[in-house]
């Protein structure tokens, strides 16, 4: 995911989503992380199966 653009790399395929929004964490932080892909008309939602977080403590 870079620039709101979410990229799926899949065996001979690549398919990119030019509108796409990742629920719960920074897109950086999305490179290999499984999850679940919600299509609505012309946008994508990703929302990763776990949230990384660091502790405050």
């Amino acid at each position: 995911m870079h620039d709101n653009r979410l990229t799926l790399f899949n065996k001979s395929k690549i398919h990119t989503f030019k509108y796409s929004n990742c629920i719960g964490m920074s897109e950086k932080d999305v490179h290999d992380t499984p999850g679940i892909i919600v299509f609505v008309p012309d946008e994508a939602y990703f929302f990763p199966d776990e949230i990384h977080q660091v502790s405050k403590n």
